[in-house]
C-alpha cells in the first residue's frame, strides 16, 4: 500500500522526534529524511505544531493497536497484567519488529517538552494515557470484572506500566517488567 505524502511526513517526523526529541528536530531535518519538499509539508500542515499534534495522534493509534493485539488473548486479570508487562519487555528487548527501538514513553517525553497542561500537545499525550486505561478497562469488563474492581486494577496496572517504562528507559532496568509481574501476582493473592 502506497503512503500519501502526508502519511510519509508524519511517519518520518515520528522517526526523528522519538529518538532525538521534538524541539531538537527542525523541519529541514524532517524534510531531508523524507525527501519531501517544504511546500508539500505546508500544504498538509499549517505549522510544525500541527505536524507534532498529528504525530502524537499517529503514535497513539499505532501504540494502542499494537497493545490491543498483545492483550487480546488475556482471559484473566493476571493474564492481562502479564500480557502488558510481557509486551513492554519484548519491546524494550528489541523483540517487537513493528515498533522502533525502545527509547522510553514517547508521550511522557513529549509532555515533558510541552509541559503546560493546557497546551494541545500535552493534552493529546494525556489523552493517550486515558486511552490505554480505557483499553485495560475494556478487557477487564469483558472478563466480567465489576466496575469498582476494574477501576482499582486499571489504576494499579497504569501506574505500574508507567514505572516499568520509566525504569526500563532511565535506569536501563531490564528486570522492571518481572518486578511488576511479581507485584501483581502478590496483589492477586
Amino acid at each position: 500500500m502506497t503512503r500519501s505524502k502526508r502519511e510519509q511526513l508524519i511517519e518520518t517526523a515520528f522517526d526523528q522526534f522519538y529518538p532525538y526529541g521534538i524541539h531538537a528536530v527542525g523541519i529541514n531535518q524532517i524534510l531531508s529524511a523524507s525527501g519531501i519538499a517544504k511546500k508539500t509539508l505546508y500544504t498538509h500542515f499549517q505549522s510544525k505544531e500541527q505536524l507534532i499534534v498529528d504525530v502524537v495522534d499517529y503514535w497513539d493509534n499505532r501504540f494502542v493497536e499494537w497493545l490491543a493485539t498483545r492483550l487480546a488473548v488475556a482471559d484473566t486479570p493476571l493474564a492481562l497484567a502479564n500480557g502488558l508487562f510481557d509486551a513492554l519487555e519484548d519491546w524494550q528487548q528489541g523483540n517487537e519488529q513493528q515498533l522502533p527501538v525502545y527509547r522510553g514513553c514517547f508521550f511522557v517525553n513529549t509532555a515533558g517538552e510541552f509541559s503546560n497542561p493546557a497546551h494541545q500537545v500535552h493534552q493529546r499525550c494525556a489523552q493517550h494515557k486515558r486511552r490505554v486505561r480505557a483499553l485495560l478497562d475494556y478487557y477487564l469488563s469483558d472478563m466480567g470484572i465489576a466496575e469498582a474492581q476494574r477501576s482499582t486494577w486499571c489504576d494499579t496496572l497504569c501506574l505500574l506500566k508507567e514505572g516499568v517504562m520509566s525504569n526500563m528507559h532511565v535506569e536501563q532496568d531490564n528486570q522492571a517488567p518481572e518486578t511488576a509481574r511479581r507485584i501483581v501476582a502478590e496483589l492477586m493473592r
